[in-house]
């Protein structure tokens, strides 16, 4: 099987869909992104404490020769009483009046969702209970979801696994959703033909050896690291003055460099997974990758920090 699954250039990332984002805006933002132009749709069993897919299922209904999907397995979504389930949208409208308690919400999450496992037995539960959700025949992409070899103890068998879903048609092809960039050349013998990984501005110069490989690239984070991403890349466009001077007299602003340097990780090929939930969101991400490869304000500054870091793309 080859990696020929045609990604839209923008995907739309679903991790926050059911946990900060209710089932309404879900749908809103995914026919929004939709209507753009956005098709292909990232979603994992674990996101919105495993009922994300639902939603994507829902949206997908009537669409499905026209979108990409791709779900990940692995990390394990924690079994939620119905009280729990209940509560999160009274959590969820808190937190947008109390700001200071997402950060505590976000350690609980994690905590939540700590728990790995990649036995072939579960992820074949996981694949039949994501085509349940999502309502479809098939799985355009199907993950790993941030494998490490420290949860790895039996690569043959997934890999064996994985190329007989494939075979009888249940996911179109399949590959490994990294944490980090570093994971990627702890686990890479797995196999696979897609990658997905963090790249972004703070990531950029440790993403040699995946952008070296074979594999289709799924881009994710392309905004991570707030101002102290703003601060690196200030520094490092600060070493040539007449890339400074074109940044500064120029109308782009950091997202926008971020989101068109993570396209330009993600190759022709290739796919960035955006967050965006705001109509003023995705309709900025949309027009800044539709406009790429004609701004050539922005392709010097990105051909700029590929010299300035010696990352070849």
């Amino acid at each position: 099987m080859s990696s020929s699954v045609t990604l839209s250039k923008l995907g739309f990332g679903c991790a926050s869909v059911m946990g900060k984002i209710g089932r309404t805006e879900s749908l809103r933002a995914m026919s929004e992104a939709f209507e753009l132009g956005v098709t292909h749709f990232d979603v994992a069993r674990s996101y919105g404490f495993g009922r994300a897919e639902s939603v994507l299922g829902q949206f997908i209904k009537g669409k499905r020769d026209q979108v990409t999907v791709t779900t990940k397995f692995g990390v394990v979504p924690p079994n939620l009483s119905l009280s729990k389930q209940l509560a999160i949208p009274t959590v969820r409208f808190l937190t947008q009046i109390f700001p200071q308690i997402k950060n505590k919400l976000k350690k609980k999450s994690g905590e939540l969702l700590a728990t790995r496992c990649f036995d072939v037995e579960y992820a074949r539960k996981c694949l039949d209970e994501s085509l349940t959700q999502l309502k479809t025949d098939y799985i355009d992409i199907y993950m790993l979801h941030e494998p490490h070899l420290t949860f790895l103890e039996n690569e043959d068998e997934l890999h064996d696994f994985l190329e007989s879903a494939t075979s009888v048609g249940k996911i179109k092809s399949w590959g490994n959703a990294y944490k980090t960039p570093e994971n990627y050349q702890k686990s890479s013998k797995l196999g696979g033909y897609f990658a997905q990984f963090e790249g972004n501005l703070s990531t950029y110069s440790r993403c040699t050896e995946i952008i070296g490989s074979a594999k289709n690239r799924i881009v994710t984070r392309p905004f991570i690291g707030g101002i102290e991403t703003q601060n690196e890349f200030l520094k490092l466009i600060s070493k040539s003055s007449e890339i400074k001077m074109l940044y500064e007299n120029s109308q782009l602003n950091i997202g926008d460099i971020g989101l068109s340097l993570s396209a330009r990780l993600a190759g022709d090929e290739g796919t960035v997974v955006c967050s965006m939930f705001s109509s003023k969101h995705i309709q900025r991400n949309c027009k800044v990758l539709s406009d790429l490869h004609l701004n050539n304000e922005m392709q010097t500054i990105l051909d700029s920090i590929t010299k300035l870091t010696g990352v070849n793309l």
